[in-house]
């Protein structure tokens, strides 16, 4: 088993919906190559997409699956703080779609105060240390503002991959890119129809092996 994959993933980009779709497709991925591992979807979206429940299926995973709701913003905050102990009983894959959502809900402000920032960055310093500590596996998404994924550098020593995600016309662009922000490698994954294609299993198997 290849330790890499226990890591804490970010996907940013413009495109709520590309993100959250690009991050299920990692969680799917992650969830077909380790064995006897479910996946937690949390996320302030009331349902999911048609695009989410194909991907579901295409995958085979419905029954490894739960999603979370999170109808307030305080929810992640304790979320993340009872996944501790809950990963430590139960392999889990977990995607916290807009995960910058907890500070801009909270305190109503792009810029972070000092309260906000310490609460912001203990959350992301709590998740690093359950996925260290319980082998799980995080995938956040996160909007992108200016060249960088928002908050970045009050996360980025707690991330370890990272994937930049764009539309170029009507065709989606999956960039992995380096803790400096430059870029590593590019990928073409099609129109946001093409996101639910099997040929991508393959392509984020090899990406995840490779990156």
């Amino acid at each position: 088993m290849d330790k890499s994959f226990f890591s804490v993933y970010l996907v940013y980009g413009y495109n709520n919906l590309v993100k959250s779709l690009v991050a299920l497709h990692l969680g799917a991925t992650l969830c077909s190559l380790l064995s006897e591992y479910d996946m937690l979807f949390i996320s302030p979206a009331k349902y999911l997409s048609k695009h989410h429940l194909r991907i579901l299926s295409l995958y085979g995973i419905e029954k490894h699956f739960s999603f979370i709701l999170m109808e307030d913003p305080l929810d992640q905050y304790n979320i993340v703080n009872s996944l501790l102990l809950f990963s430590s009983r139960k392999n889990l894959i977990v995607i916290l779609d807009n995960f910058t959502i907890f500070p801009l809900r909270i305190y109503g402000s792009r810029r972070l105060n000092l309260k906000s920032q310490k609460a912001f960055v203990e959350q992301a310093a709590m998740i690093k240390h359950i996925s260290r500590k319980n082998n799980t596996p995080f995938i956040l998404t996160a909007p992108e503002h200016g060249d960088k994924p928002m908050y970045w550098r009050f996360i980025e020593k707690y991330v370890d991959r990272l994937y930049r995600v764009s539309i170029d016309g009507e065709i989606v662009k999956l960039t992995i890119v380096s803790k400096d922000l430059s870029l590593i490698g590019s990928y073409e994954l099609g129109e946001i129809e093409d996101l639910v294609q099997e040929d991508l299993r393959k392509l984020m198997v090899n990406i995840l092996e490779r990156y």
